[in-house]
């Protein structure tokens, strides 16, 4: 007698198993492969081995295209490159010494952004090619933002009346991008907070109008400490009544 055995993996879901069956059949000739077998030569039936385990979770910190974050996930010393980011109300995302190329980010209102550089020696840098709308609370350490558009006005950062934006130093820049005549909006709204310190700013603003003028602030919730604006496009600091 002798054994034909057959795999049978199966996939439910996020588990896969993994399994063999062998029979064990009488007679002096081997079974053409493709062939069933009868009852007639069969003594028995037993599994081999049958394995289970969960299929490998893909990266959250190498995300493609559009990424959503939705729970609470820190990100390390990587390159990342995505087409838009939402962070949303129950996300909170951290990038610690991480090169990130993003798209339009939107921090929805209880979302939080933090963007770290502990290093402090611009190794890492966030291209911005679109706008930031903060919804939530964003915290700058140490980094280097290129709003990098293709016109003026085609990025920029918007802090809304619910958003929270925090720049603290350790030698942040906020700067246009790979071309630096094109000018970037900076609009603060009724409501919103904002704290800059020790920061510099490059290349804000590119006309008049009332998202053109460069750093504008409309709210009260304001701390400005040792900033330095330079090249501004239009008006370096605007402050409505």
């Amino acid at each position: 007698s002798y054994a034909v055995c057959a795999n049978s993996n199966t996939t439910t879901g996020a588990v896969t198993r993994y399994g063999m069956s062998c029979k064990s059949v009488r007679g002096p000739t081997w079974i053409t492969s493709g062939t069933s077998m009868s009852t007639a030569n069969s003594v028995g039936t037993f599994n081999w081995f049958n394995l289970t385990w969960p299929n490998a979770a893909a990266d959250p910190c190498a995300p493609t295209g559009a990424w959503t974050v939705t729970t609470t996930l820190t990100c390390t010393n990587v390159n990342l490159t995505v087409t838009t980011l939402n962070v949303t109300e129950t996300g909170s995302l951290t990038l610690r010494n991480v090169t990130f190329r993003s798209g339009n980010i939107y921090v929805t209102n209880g979302g939080r952004l933090s963007y770290e550089n502990t290093t402090h020696d611009g190794s890492q840098a966030w291209w911005l090619n679109g706008n930031l709308t903060i919804g939530g609370h964003v915290n700058l350490s140490g980094t280097t933002v290129y709003l990098n558009g293709s016109a003026d006005g085609s990025a920029g950062l918007n802090t809304t009346n619910t958003g929270y934006l925090f720049v603290r130093g350790n030698a942040s820049n906020i700067t246009a991008g790979e071309t630096t005549t094109n000018g970037y909006f900076w609009w603060n709204d009724a409501g919103s907070n904002l704290s800059l310190q020790d920061t510099s700013i490059f290349y804000s603003g590119y006309s008049g109008t009332r998202y053109g003028r460069g750093l504008t602030i409309n709210t009260t919730a304001v701390n400005i400490s040792r900033v330095h604006i330079y090249d501004s496009g239009y008006v370096g600091l605007t402050i409505l009544e």
